[in-house]
């Protein structure tokens, strides 16, 4: 191994790395501490009223910057039914912060470029990129011959894009029809790979395999009938050239709030997923072996780098009846504890702005990234340093 590879290797390793991350929090004027009163584990919140709500992103696309200065996130205006993207700096001593109405964006589309100068995002059939300057490039569009005067609902639920950098994953819906396809990064073409008759969504590529990505079939109401239909089975394997279409796990049939759910891909190329009654499982393609990772009832939950640490919230679905946590787990030493152990119900909709605490790892795995409702029920973003997580475990 080359030294920057080992030098890369330790500066995702958090218990080995010097915190920058807490060094920033600790004196940033927009984020405020808050300590979990059962765990003691102590997050900081993006205290600000540049936005009634704000939250960060869907738990499988990163909020951050490569290099963990520049942190993008989710606006919105209630009861406008409608986000937008904001941007903040992480340097204590230059703290900007703005938000961009002229960026709203459809589902959960945003996705950061990696050096934080720009976020991709998606809306009524084109893909848009908003700079950070609040320059808005309207990318590429959906071809008028294969919308042909349809509807559009979606053009992508989370934007991904193919390890080899070529293209975009677009999944929507358009019309009483879902589709999934993938965008040329180099000439803004669009090419449809399939088109069903009920709803796939959450498209995701490969980390490892640039020709392969993940769809997931869910539930969906009818627009005429409002009848609901609920998913067989959950994960499906595509890949560019529409010649794969199987299920990843033939003996999994559930549906919403039983079975698999909430896929994403480890940062080495394994799918990993929620089960809601049995936990997480992780998945190695080569031979299909199937391994529960963090047994216990979860929703969202994602791993760092090394797939030894974990996080999951427990669960925004059941927020009417009981509070929301946001929890950690240590494959190697199996314990686990809360980093936001009672969430109360957000004061706003949930399912109108999909107020989720999503939690997920920072780019160099030394924070977790979640949205929050401690204040009250107030919507907004948290960040726990893993070195405050980790001292509380021991």
């Amino acid at each position: 191994m080359t030294i920057t590879r080992v030098l890369v290797a330790i500066d995702r390793i958090p218990y080995l790395w010097k915190n920058r991350m807490l060094e920033q929090l600790c004196h940033h004027p927009h984020f405020t501490p808050w300590s979990d009163p059962l765990s003691g584990v102590t997050s900081y919140i993006l205290n600000t009223d540049v936005a009634p709500c704000i939250q960060s992103f869907y738990f499988t696309n990163q909020p951050l910057s490569r290099d963990q200065k520049t942190l993008w996130f989710y606006a919105c205006y209630p009861p406008a039914r409608y986000h937008i993207v904001g941007v903040m700096n992480l340097d204590p001593a230059h703290p900007n912060i703005q938000v961009f109405p002229q960026a709203s964006f459809e589902s959960e589309s945003v996705m950061v470029e990696p050096d934080g100068n720009s976020c991709w995002y998606t809306e009524a059939g084109s893909v848009k990129r908003i700079f950070r300057d609040g320059t808005v490039e309207i990318f590429a569009t959906l071809p008028d011959d294969f919308v042909a005067n349809r509807r559009i609902y979606r053009t992508a639920t989370h934007l991904t894009r193919s390890c080899d950098g070529k293209y975009l994953l677009l999944d929507g819906q358009i019309g009483n029809s879902w589709f999934v396809g993938v965008l040329d990064l180099q000439t803004r073409a669009f090419r449809l790979i399939k088109e069903f008759t009920r709803n796939y969504n959450h498209g995701q590529f490969s980390t490892a395999h640039p020709d392969l990505f993940t769809l997931a079939m869910d539930h969906y109401y009818d627009a005429i009938s409002g009848r609901r239909y609920h998913y067989d089975n959950r994960i499906w394997l595509l890949n560019t050239a529409g010649t794969q279409f199987e299920t990843l796990t033939p003996d999994c049939i559930g549906s919403h709030l039983k079975g698999d759910c909430h896929e994403w891909w480890s940062p080495d190329g394994k799918v990993c997923w929620v089960n809601y009654e049995q936990g997480v499982y992780e998945m190695d393609l080569t031979n299909r072996t199937k391994t529960l990772v963090w047994g216990r009832p979860l929703c969202h939950a994602q791993c760092d780098h090394q797939r030894e640490l974990w996080v999951a919230d427990d669960s925004p679905y059941f927020w009417k009846t009981r509070p929301c946590a946001v929890r950690f787990y240590q494959r190697s030493s199996k314990r686990e504890i809360d980093i936001a152990s009672g969430m109360p119900e957000p004061t706003v909709q949930r399912s109108w702005y999909h107020i989720d605490p999503h939690p997920q790892f920072s780019p160099k795995d030394d924070a977790v990234i979640y949205t929050t409702t401690v204040n009250q029920g107030r919507t907004q973003l948290a960040i726990c340093p893993v070195e405050n997580i980790l001292k509380a475990l021991v």
